[in-house]
């Protein structure tokens, strides 16, 4: 499937580039433990980064490139990237669209209650506001796009076996 490439000597820089490459693929699929500090970073450092570090070394090495885009792992890798941003804005769009939902519910209050209660909705939808804009992304949405990355390699199985064999293509050149 790879084209016919003749052995020559890499340099030591595109050898540890190369194994950039292997590292940042092996953890979006799941090849590769996750880091324990800070596990969200890594995959989405290792998603920025990875189509990067492909061009850079398609530029000594064209057959990477060709084999990348052949055997559909450019593409597979592009959904999983796309996929994983989707989720990311959609939760936070909902989260958006959930404190504008509070604050108009406190202005139309504010409108058209004329009592003292009115003040007490007011607090408490600052309250509200306030603690959830500082605990939400912590406590929710940051376990929820966590579980989410752990389970790439499941609900993107045939994505990652393409990837997989890049990465099987590619280990031949550090060898």
């Amino acid at each position: 499937m790879s084209p016919r490439r003749t052995k020559r000597k890499l340099s030591r820089g595109i050898k540890e580039n190369i194994t950039q490459i292997i590292d940042n693929l092996s953890i979006v699929i799941g090849r590769k433990n996750w880091p324990k500090d800070d596990a969200k970073e890594a995959i989405t450092s290792s998603l920025q980064i990875t189509d990067t570090y492909i061009a850079a070394i398609s530029l000594n090495i064209q057959d990477i490139d060709l084999i990348w885009e052949a055997q559909g792992a450019k593409e597979a890798f592009t959904k999983i990237r796309k996929k994983r941003q989707w989720v990311i804005r959609s939760l936070f769009g909902t989260t958006i669209f959930g404190s504008i939902l509070v604050i108009l519910g406190t202005i139309a209050s504010i409108i058209f209650i004329d009592h003292w209660s009115k003040w007490l909705i007011l607090g408490v939808a600052a309250v509200i506001l306030l603690l959830g804009s500082a605990s939400f992304p912590k406590m929710v949405i940051l376990p929820y796009i966590t579980n989410y990355d752990k389970l790439i390699p499941i609900k993107f199985q045939s994505e990652c076996e393409k990837i997989n064999e890049f990465i099987k293509e590619l280990l031949k050149y550090i060898k």
